[in-house]
């Protein structure tokens, strides 16, 4: 299936299963319904199905990944984080509904989206064996030696370059989500090219975003960003090679991403 194609049957898998309830629940729907690129749900259906498996098996572990992607937008643009007002167009949650239901609709789309990973359809389609290994992926991403430590480093809590504070913040969760894809697809000979692709496929994202956020005058900069965008795109694609002629939809995402103008 195409990347398309997997967007749409994400949309509709994520529309029938968003949260309700309480005011918490309110603004755990509002922060996953906000849009966006629905890039890393959708790489672990692309790498499940490059690497044979059946993508739509794998639904409950896409949404796991895009929870807990939600959760760290939610407290990142919390006043104490990055303190921003706005998200993909519409207000950041916590100016929807205050900072401290935002701080709780964070931690539920955290604990929910990890617990997603023990969906019973997803155990019966794949195996408690590979479910487990999948939560143990996704927690190593997103914990201090990931995203968290990323995002630690990024205010200021310890001292790191670009290029690591990238790494964690980004590109852990990039290659998480495609490993998973891997696993849940019963090919674990795959799963650290898989991983490995989704690493500098992610480094090479985050520079695109960079580059489009600079001033067009910015000659220096946009020139630096535009060669780390290359080199990791470049990267990503060398390790689709064991896929041969599946990895057409995942080449194709690498050039999709590293062309974009928005």
């Amino acid at each position: 299936m195409t990347e398309e194609g997997l967007r749409a049957v994400f949309e509709a898998y994520l529309q029938i299963h968003l949260p309700g309830g309480g005011k918490v629940e309110e603004a755990m729907a509002y922060a996953l319904g906000g849009g966006g690129k629905r890039l890393r749900p959708v790489l672990v259906l692309m790498a499940a199905e490059a690497a044979g498996g059946d993508a739509e098996c794998c639904l409950p572990a896409a949404l796991a990944v895009e929870a807990v992607h939600t959760y760290s937008l939610v407290h990142d643009d919390l006043p104490d984080m990055d303190n921003d007002d706005w998200r993909r167009g519409r207000p950041s949650c916590h100016r929807a509904f205050g900072p401290a239901v935002a701080i709780l609709a964070g931690d539920g789309l955290l604990t929910w989206g990890l617990g997603l990973l023990a969906d019973p359809n997803l155990r019966q389609s794949c195996s408690d064996a590979a479910c487990l290994e999948c939560l143990t992926v996704l927690t190593a991403a997103i914990g201090t030696a990931g995203m968290v430590g990323g995002q630690a480093l990024d205010l200021g809590f310890g001292q790191a370059s670009r290029d690591q504070i990238d790494q964690m913040k980004t590109a852990a969760l990039f290659g998480a989500a495609a490993q998973i894809g891997a696993i849940l697809a019963g090919r674990g000979d795959l799963a650290m090219a898989l991983r490995a692709y989704g690493e500098d496929l992610g480094r090479a994202f985050q520079a695109v975003d960079d580059r489009l956020d600079l001033d067009r005058s910015d000659q220096v900069h946009l020139a630096e960003l535009t060669k780390v965008a290359d080199l990791h795109s470049q990267r990503a694609l060398q390790h689709l090679f064991p896929l041969a002629e599946r990895g057409g939809e995942l080449t194709a995402l690498v050039e999709r991403l590293s062309q974009r103008q928005a």
